[in-house]
């Protein structure tokens, strides 16, 4: 196949240099690169900040001649600052903050280590005693109404699950023990659930009060229920009026009038 066909033509892509066909329309778009993997490997071109937070909290500057560089040219501060005073860090080493602030990056406040002794040092800086475990324990139940349940905590605490797993064994036990087991629940509370009779008599009010069947929103807002416990009981909405309003109640415009 001979290029260039009528409405086709020859690009060099910008990042591995080769030639590929590209359709002409294709090129009104601004295509540049022959695959979605070169594209990915694009320069970009940005107006970097200095310095910056991470969401880790440590503080990162551009330097994209660094050969420990992301994408964006950026490189943890403090490990710079070590490396301007030591060198190159050895692989799998990590820098670490004496005084546990991760904005201080000093070299006085800078100390290298192996990531293994780096990792056990944060673990041992997170241990909790027993008792703060039961404080926090309860003031997180406190604030969910007295009653607690594992997917409550995660959201609510700023303790994860592990003291407890590893203090009390189970997520349950520490529960009973600091709360009773009346405190502890899997799931939300379930809904209530109604009888037929007063489903029934339900909606037969409602119809008389508005002089015709209701609609979905007018059941959702009557202040009883939703019209989702008429649709478990009966199948479906419009089951349900059909076999307690009759045949009339169902209607395709929602408005015509119950005799």
């Amino acid at each position: 196949m001979s290029f260039p066909r009528p409405g086709w033509t020859v690009l060099t892509c910008l990042v591995c240099e080769r030639t590929f066909p590209i359709h002409n329309s294709e090129v009104r778009k601004g295509r540049k690169y022959c695959s979605r993997s070169c594209w990915r490997k694009r320069p970009i071109k940005r107006n970097p900040r200095p310095r910056t937070i991470t969401a880790n909290g440590y503080v990162s500057v551009y330097a994209p001649d660094h050969p420990t560089a992301d994408r964006q040219g950026r490189v943890l501060e403090h490990r710079l600052v070590w490396e301007r005073a030591h060198g190159l860090l050895p692989e799998d080493w990590d820098v670490h903050h004496k005084d546990g602030d991760k904005t201080n990056n000093a070299l006085e406040n800078l100390e290298a280590m192996p990531k293994s002794e780096h990792t056990s040092l944060h673990v041992a800086d997170r241990r909790y005693t027993r008792q703060e475990l039961i404080d926090n324990l309860r003031e997180v139940a406190a604030k969910n109404g007295g009653r607690i349940s594992h997917k409550a905590f995660k959201r609510l605490s700023p303790i994860t699950h592990t003291p407890y797993f590893r203090v009390w064994g189970t997520w349950k036990k520490a529960v009973f023990e600091i709360l009773g087991k009346e405190a502890y629940y899997k799931k939300s509370p379930a809904k209530p659930k109604y009888t037929r009779n007063q489903l029934v008599k339900h909606l037969r009010d409602l119809t008389r009060t508005l002089g015709r069947a209701p609609t979905i929103d007018e059941m959702n807002n009557s202040g009883f229920c939703s019209y989702q416990p008429y649709a478990r009981e009966w199948g479906s909405w419009s089951e349900a009026k059909r076999v307690i309003l009759g045949e009339d109640s169902v209607y395709k415009a929602g408005r015509k009038r119950v005799s």
